[in-house]
């Protein structure tokens, strides 16, 4: 991926430009291109802005990307892969702040392809889809892209310096083996889980198997029980047909007492009608005496409503002039603020002509001052006018003395590339040599573990018997819980059969109590020795029934006690029992193990041959014959060529005077500006002179209206005039008020008018309601009569009701008594039919375990299998051995181009130690023409290139893993913590790699080394946001 144009809008401190355009920035035809400005200008913010297009990630939030103030942002890049180009825009809207919160932002996303003639959208309907294809598309994410493209400041060494282990943990994070381990961890935690559950379902299995097996012994219970239940349901039924007689009779009597009580209440009813119908004409009596009073006033109330229409008719009139005086006071004011406004008016005007005519005096004089500094300008532009003519000479020798230097150092770099060649080629076999070696030792120690395995083995064998043994005795533990919970369930059902005995009995003596001497049971009178003999038998039954119930919780106790115990016993054996599985499952991958050893002998002995065979090769020592030759004849044209020293010195020269020529025509540009910029404001104040006469007497002519009272004339004529009709009118407002009062008092005569009218309406139909009244009355009395003869009858009929709801009552005892029975025996049915269904549940369960059994271990093997091949000792293992190869040969590569194949790097990944082990390691060897050291043993200088070597090395070998290819690189390595040799040692590393990549970006804040790149993009700081300028 090489970028090609970037532009932003609020992204960050990067805003829009002065008519709100996104700041665009083409980087096309730019390779490589220093980032350079102060801390915090936005250098950085760039490769963010990137990446967010590409990722939607960068270092902070999508929120807080958006510059501040603003609600939405827009990133669009423009970037070519693969010979083609591509343009992705991505924009976010800030969410909302609501009442109940903030609201999550928006983002659109689109993604084009150019076909060379036209941009054409290849996006998704959403915008992970869209994601995913822009991903495949690069062929990396951004993890990749950041530890690949970037190499961060202070992360150089970060290889070299850290320890064997510490390397390999970097080497593991680069190649993104984290994955795999978390598969790892993942496979070792599913194989804990099924062998848990195998555990559980073995449980399961033990505590089912017993009762599984009473299914007959249930099937047996059930049917005597439902027999019980149908005697009981026939007893009931009997008794049903008795109660429903009984109780027939019992509403016919309840019916007639019910009329009876009607009857009475009817009664109660009429002599209340009858007393509030003498109260009501009474009343009515009263009002019909006090109406003839009212009608008799008439005169009276006719002369006082006269009175009050005359004094109405008065106050219309007062009412009528005052709409008219509040119209023209109402004018009055209008006018008086109308004029005012005129004179508010008059001195603004008087105010803003008063700030043109200084705005152009201040004119004339900047006119003055701008006229002189033009003379000044022009003077300085024409002392620098002959510098161009002698910066195009110094950049064509500078161009001269560059080709005959890159000349120089192409036969230079093929010449140490042509020797590491050799070396690598020699290099690359002792390392062959050296792997099959170490394959070698490693399977010497493996097969001496085969005793150890077999001892395990045989342990775990004995674990597997052991377990099977405690298994059999757990069945026995269960089957005896299982005895011992249906003693307990039989005790505590003869306790509660016994309590409801008890409570009967009781029940029978308190009815026998209050009875009066008659039997509870079939309800015959006893004689006070029958009573004596009852009492004296239902104290004995008590007694007998109270030792029953302690005998069957004594029983119960006792079956409580021991179901604990064997409870505990069944838990201790369990956990004991898991501890040997667990202990006997390491037999299966110990018998996988063993299996192996043949495996491994046989690749002993083909190591063997291989080692022999490689060893003779190298003792004959020929190596790449063409490649000596091609040596040869190198060394005779470099030769051949001039002092590389001297051009370089004729090199610096020209390009101090290249930046010489540079820095003043810089300065002749600005005066350029400075001089358009002052005709520009000359041009703009060139009116000022001749306009200050017209603006100065229109001050003056304001000044003059103002002080006079020369305005508004019509407005003041027309309130003299509106003054003159008020007074004309002659209304006081004192008379309306002295009306309205008199008007109040006289309206008292309407109320007695209303009086009037209504007693003439009341005194007729008063006189019919009395009639009507007395007539209800009389109606009233005779039905009374009625009612009476009629509730004497049924007095008699009602006598033998308590007799009959006596003998329903003992029929609903006794029914009663029958439904608790039946309801025992439904219970037990129903508790029978649930032993029944959890036995055959269990049974059905039973099958479906031991099959899931089965399935469990299946499993387990499986995921042990993957444990082991995504362990560091599998696939990590197997990536980082292959990864090692490619890094050293890329990472010597880059070194010899540095260097001028002077060094050379190994990675040594075991080494022996003191007692003759072989331990698994990381080491890095550096070799140089004083000989192999440790990389503290060189300069600062030698341990940069090494560093920036291996960083490269490791982009790269990321880039390749993800399928990609690494066309742009960013380097922040912080050029401020090195000196000046060590920032030149910099520039000119990069300058060596500068053919490898498509497009460079060097960030840094110091200003000496921007003029060392070919182009450079200063950003600053502004009011308006950062802004950039680029230099090429």
């Amino acid at each position: 991926m090489i970028p090609l144009q970037l532009a932003l809008r609020n992204f960050m401190c990067y805003r829009a430009d002065d008519d709100g355009a996104p700041l665009r920035l083409d980087l096309d035809g730019l390779h490589v291109l220093c980032l350079s400005g102060e801390n915090g200008a936005g250098k950085s913010t760039l490769l963010d802005a990137i990446t967010w297009a590409l990722w939607g990630e960068a270092r902070s939030a999508d929120d807080e990307l958006i510059a501040q103030g603003e609600t939405e942002m827009m990133v669009e890049l423009v970037f070519a892969l693969d010979g083609r180009k591509y343009r992705v825009i991505r924009q976010r809207q800030r969410g909302r702040s609501t009442g109940k919160g903030t609201s999550s932002g928006k983002t659109w996303l689109d993604v084009q392809s150019f076909d060379g003639a036209a941009w054409r959208p290849i996006g998704e309907n959403t915008i992970r889809e869209t994601q995913a294809k822009i991903n495949d598309l690069l062929r990396m994410s951004y993890r990749t892209f950041i530890n690949a493209s970037f190499l961060l400041q202070g992360r150089a060494d970060e290889f070299t310096s850290t320890t064997a282990a510490e390397r390999k943990e970097v080497l593991a994070e680069i190649l993104d083996l984290a994955e795999y381990a978390a598969l790892e961890q993942r496979a070792r935690e599913r194989v804990r889980s099924l062998e848990a559950e195998t555990i559980k379902v073995r449980g399961q299995l033990e505590s089912l198997q017993p009762i599984a097996a009473k299914v007959p012994f249930w099937q047996q219970a059930v049917a005597d029980a439902s027999q019980r239940r149908e005697q009981l349901q026939a007893t009931r039924a009997a008794l049903e047909t008795a109660y429903t007689t009984a109780f027939t009779r019992l509403r016919e009597l309840e019916a007639l007492a019910q009329r009876h009580r009607e009857l009475h209440n009817r009664l109660t009813t009429l002599t209340s009608e009858i007393q509030r119908h003498e109260r009501d004409l009474t009343e009515l009596s009263q009002r019909i005496a006090h109406a003839e009073q009212v009608i008799a006033k008439r005169p009276v109330i006719e002369q006082g409503l006269a009175e009050l229409a005359a004094a109405r008719a008065e106050l219309d009139r007062l009412e009528e002039l005052r709409t008219r005086f509040d119209e023209l006071t109402a004018r009055k004011n209008e006018l008086r603020e109308a004029w005012r406004a005129e004179r508010d008016r008059l001195k603004e005007e008087l105010s803003r002509a008063e700030q043109t005519r200084d705005r152009l005096r201040a004119d004339v004089a900047r006119l003055a001052e701008l006229r002189t500094q033009e003379e000044q300008l022009q003077q300085r532009l024409r002392e620098l006018a002959p510098l161009h003519a002698q910066l195009v000479r110094a950049q064509a020798q500078r161009t001269e003395l560059e080709q005959q230097l890159n000349r120089i150092r192409d036969l230079a770099t093929r010449q140490t590339i042509l020797r590491n060649q050799l070396e690598q080629r020699t290099t690359a076999l002792h390392a062959e040599l050296t792997r099959y070696q170490q394959d070698q030792r490693r399977l010497a120690e493996q097969l001496a573990k085969a005793a150890q395995w077999q001892a395990e083995l045989a342990a775990a064998q004995a674990a597997h018997a052991a377990a099977r043994e405690l298994e059999a005795q757990q069945q026995v533990r269960r089957t005896h819980e299982q005895a011992t919970v249906d003693t307990l369930s039989a005790a505590r059902a003869a306790a509660e059969q016994t309590r409801h005995a008890i409570a009967k009995l009781r029940e029978n003596q308190a009815l026998l109590a209050t009875a009066g001497g008659a039997c509870p049971v079939c309800r015959h009178q006893l004689d006070p020795a029958e009573t004596e003999h009852v009492i004296a038998h239902y104290q004995t039954e008590l007694a007998e029934l109270h030792g029953r119930i302690t005998q069957a919780e004594a029983k119960a106790q006792a079956a409580e006690q021991a179901l604990a115990n064997l409870r505990a016993a069944i838990a201790t054996g369990e956990r004991e029992l898991t501890k040997l599985r667990q202990q006997a499952a390491a037999a299966e991958s110990l018998e996988r193990q063993l299996a192996q050893v043949a495996v491994w002998e046989a690749e002993q002995h083909a190591l063997a041959q291989q080692i022999a065979s490689l060893t003779e090769r190298l003792a004959a020592g020929e190596i790449e014959p063409a490649i000596q030759a091609e040596l040869a004849a190198l060394e005779g044209q470099l030769a051949e060529l001039s002092d590389e020293a001297g051009l370089r010195r004729d090199l610096a020269m020209a390009h101090d005077e290249i930046s010489t020529l540079e820095r003043q025509l810089r300065e002749q540009s600005r005066l350029e500006g400075q001089l358009e910029s002052c005709r520009r404001e000359m041009a703009r104040l060139q009116t000022a002179p001749d306009a200050l006469p017209a603006a100065e007497a229109a001050v003056a002519e304001v000044a003059r209206q103002l002080a006079e009272n020369d305005f508004a004339h019509e407005i003041q004529t027309a309130g003299r005039q509106v003054a003159a009709a008020i007074e004309a009118l002659g209304y006081q407002p004192e008379l309306l008020e002295a009306a309205r009062a008199t008007a109040r008092a006289l309206t008292r005569w309407e109320q007695e008018e209303r009086e009037l009218l209504l007693a003439e309406q009341r005194y007729a139909s008063d006189t019919k309601l009395r009639e009507q009244t007395q007539s209800l009355r009389d109606h009233a009395e005779r039905e009374r009569r009625t009612v009476q003869s009629e509730a004497d009858a049924l007095a008699s009929q009602v006598t033998a009701l308590p007799a009959v709801k006596a003998e329903v009552t003992q029929l609903a005892q006794q029914i009663n008594d029958t439904d608790r029975a039946l309801q025992a025996a439904e219970r037990d049915l129903a508790e029978k039919q649930a032993y029944l269904r959890q036995a055959e549940a269990a049974a059905a369960e039973l099958e479906a375990l031991q099959a899931q059994e089965q399935h469990l271990r299946e499993r387990t093997a499986l995921f042990a299998e993957l444990a082991e091949a995504f362990g560091k000792k599998g696939v990590q293992a197997m990536l980082i051995e292959t990864a090692i190869p490619q890094l050293e040969d890329e990472a010597n590569r880059l070194l010899a181009r540095l260097t001028d194949g002077q060094m050379h790097l190994r990675f040594e990944m075991q080494r022996d130690t003191k007692k003759g082990d072989t331990v698994e390691t990381l080491d890095v060897h550096i070799s140089d023409a004083l000989g192999t050291r440790k990389y503290a043993a060189f300069s600062g200088g030698e341990a940069m290139r090494v560093n920036f070597a291996i960083r490269i090395a490791l982009s790269r070998l990321l880039a390749h893993r993800a399928g990609a290819r690494l066309e742009t690189l960013v380097i922040d390595e912080g050029f401020g913590t090195l000196d000046a040799d060590g920032r030149e040692r910099m520039v000119e590393a990069i300058t060596a790699i500068q053919r490898d990549f498509a497009r460079i970006i060097v960030i840094t804040h110091i200003d000496d080394l921007k003029d060392r790149f070919p182009a450079a993009l200063e950003i600053r700081k502004t009011p308006l946001g950062s802004r950039w300028e680029l230099r090429a």
